[in-house]
């Protein structure tokens, strides 16, 4: 793990295809055939997939440290410590939204996401004195106490707390990357001896030498989701696979989803009626616009775009009064402006500044005459 962050070279579709050219294929851990994705010279692939913080911390590096913690214990005291983890596991005491291991962490049985973060709740708790010196075994050489591996306990929880946060300034980043720093060293210079591979683990380098660059590159990774990719490969790979028969898998497979689609019925698209405005933010009159339009820019609490719209609206207002000659300068006029509207073809326009914590803007696209406004072709495109 001593990388100078400089030296290493990214993948791109040209570096991996001289690797299959080559015949280097293994050296990069790529399948020694062409990749899809080479034919589309506007996008990298490689720099578009970025593997999010569930795959990487809890199905990957912390059931990696609980296998080589038990490694580890079993190796300096035994099995009956680790029988003694276990109990430790199933015995918490009952808390509201916390799952228990009523079985204990067993090997080679796969945890869920969330089952990993209640373990990574209690955790420090089931090692404080798990073991002393006088547990260990005559056989082995090396003891290493508790407290050394509560830290490196306490140290992964830390970094992981601040993996979830929702925004990341500057010094964020690089306390954010010294806490990956610290916890690594410990890791590595504690169960390197304890795997096949000296933790030659692909998720330890990506997410020692990765992260940050993904962060800056793409935002938190709370926005990092496999989501779609996992439901795809859900339905037409795993659950197909497992109506086969286990023999010509590849052509049982084919057929079965064949016949899905086949026998799919396509989804009837509902249309609405009446188009509906939801999540009201102002009502004011037409004479306040201008006084709003100030505060916000002065008080920064929406978006850079929402000042904007407020901007062409109060424009487009001024021409369109100027021209309608029977509205007074007396007469109140209200408007109401809201963050969503749904459209009679059932899809929705947003135009708000927190949509689950970020700014949502719909790309929109108004059909005009030719007559009313300088267009292209009769569309006029905006925000």
């Amino acid at each position: 793990m001593h990388i100078e962050q400089n030296s290493i070279i990214l993948r791109t579709h040209e570096n991996m295809r001289e690797a299959v050219i080559s015949h280097n294929a293994a050296e990069y851990s790529i399948h020694d055939h062409e990749n899809f994705f080479w034919n589309f010279r506007m996008t990298n692939i490689y720099d578009a997939v970025a593997m999010d913080r569930m795959h990487l911390q809890e199905i990957g590096l912390f059931p990696y440290m609980l296998n080589f913690t038990r490694d580890m214990i079993m190796q300096q005291c035994g099995n009956k410590i680790l029988t003694k983890m276990d109990n430790r596991l199933a015995n918490i005491t009952p808390f509201n939204g916390l799952k228990i291991l009523s079985k204990g962490y067993q090997r080679g049985v796969k945890f869920t996401g969330a089952e990993m973060r209640d373990v990574m709740k209690i955790i420090i708790f089931v090692i404080d004195e798990l073991y002393t010196v006088d547990d260990k075994n005559a056989a082995s050489i090396s003891f290493i106490p508790y407290m050394t591996l509560i830290d490196c306990y306490i140290k992964f929880v830390k970094m992981y707390i601040t993996s979830r946060k929702e925004q990341f300034s500057e010094d964020d980043l690089r306390i954010f990357e010294n806490e990956i720093i610290d916890w690594t060293r410990a890791f590595v210079k504690l169960f390197k001896r304890f795997s096949s591979s000296s933790l030659q683990l692909p998720k330890l380098h990506m997410w020692r030498y990765h992260t940050i660059h993904t962060i800056q590159c793409y935002g938190t990774i709370n926005g990092l989701t496999t989501e779609t990719y996992e439901t795809l490969h859900k339905n037409w790979v795993k659950n197909p696979y497992r109506m086969t028969n286990k023999k010509n898998i590849l052509d049982q497979m084919f057929k079965t989803i064949r016949r899905q689609t086949i026998i799919s019925i396509p989804k009837k698209i509902f249309k609405s009626k009446l188009e509906i405005m939801k999540s009201l933010l102002w009502e004011l009159p037409i004479s306040e616009l201008q006084s709003l339009q100030i505060k916000l820019e002065h008080e920064k609490i929406v978006d850079d775009l929402c000042i904007e719209g407020m901007n062409h609206l109060i424009n487009c207002l001024d021409h369109y009064l100027d021209e309608k000659s029977n509205v007074s300068e007396s007469e109140d006029i209200y408007l109401k402006i809201y963050a969503t509207g749904i459209l009679s073809n059932n899809e929705i326009i947003y135009a708000t500044s927190k949509f689950h914590g970020h700014a949502r803007f719909s790309d929109v696209a108004i059909a005009m005459e030719d007559a009313d406004y300088l267009t292209d072709d009769g569309i006029c495109y905006g925000k």
